[in-house]
């Protein structure tokens, strides 16, 4: 499947996405960077009419779309004064891949109360309802708001579970998320995506980059021979500290000059996703 002509905040910045089954797409990006309104954008809830839907048989309409996709707001406010029960019951009604047996699981598992008001319910209570409603349905795409803000430690344990146990129902289901936690993109994450302004930029595999970015530390006049794989560097005494993407690219180029590493040190999640998201707004000014 590929998303084409996707565009957030920025109407003159068009993005494009290849989603591969059974893979989980994380969007990452600043505050106000623009990942909410980019998943109205996917959901046809703005600009109508022209993200393209793009499958193996042709493309998809709106409609088609929406059919295959469960999408969770980031607020549950369309149904702050209704009830669980009331939310599922409506889905039941307008959803026809409505599964009440994976709703009164989710709710068993995620510890909701179906007959008190969401808006009664804390936060991260709310956030898991909404995951419970879109977890219960047989689509092909999951669509994610911040699914993991505000949820408790042991709630996010579980919805990363049901995450994974819903993936692997069905070879042919993926999920595009947004998310401000290292750890959550750790254990769930396949691909990352940086936004800017509103704008999807480059991704890349979250296992390539762990693989690859790392803080280098090389002798001075190798780090000079090589500063081409650094995307930041600063001196140290004798040495050059670099952070590098290619981690491995670099070590073969040393190892042809007669030359090594200092120290290696990778990045944690946390750090790999900040850096590569300053890389990737630097290469866009």
């Amino acid at each position: 499947m590929k998303i084409k002509n996707w565009k957030g905040i920025n109407k003159h910045a068009a993005a494009e996405m290849s989603i591969l089954p059974g893979r989980v797409y994380v969007l990452i990006g600043e505050n106000s960077a623009g990942k909410t309104m980019l998943l109205r954008s996917l959901m046809a809830m703005v600009h109508p009419g022209e993200t393209v839907y793009e499958t193996e048989n042709g493309a998809l309409t709106e409609l088609e779309w929406k059919e295959q996709t469960a999408y969770v707001p980031q607020e549950m406010t369309a149904y702050q004064k209704t009830t669980l029960r009331q939310a599922a019951e409506l889905h039941q009604i307008v959803c026809s891949d409505w599964s009440e047996g994976h709703f009164t699981h989710f709710i068993e598992s995620f510890g909701l109360e179906l007959n008190k008001p969401l808006d009664q319910l804390s936060g991260g209570k709310q956030k898991l309802a909404g995951c419970a409603l879109a977890l219960s349905r047989n689509t092909s795409l999951l669509v994610m708001d911040e699914p993991f803000a505000g949820v408790d430690f042991p709630g996010q344990q579980k919805l990363k579970e049901a995450c994974i146990d819903w993936l692997e129902e069905d070879e042919s289901r993926s999920i595009v998320y947004t998310s401000h936690q290292a750890g959550d993109i750790q254990d769930l994450g396949d691909y990352i995506y940086p936004v800017l302004d509103g704008t999807v930029l480059p991704g890349v595999e979250k296992d390539s980059l762990m693989q690859e970015a790392a803080f280098v530390w090389l002798k001075e006049e190798s780090g000079n021979q090589r500063s081409t794989l650094f995307v930041e560097q600063k001196r140290q005494g004798q040495l050059v500290q670099g952070v590098t993407f290619s981690l491995t690219q670099l070590l073969e180029e040393l190892q042809e000059n007669n030359s090594g590493a200092e120290h290696i040190q990778n990045l944690s999640i946390g750090e790999a996703l900040d850096l590569y998201l300053q890389h990737q707004r630097r290469k866009t000014v």
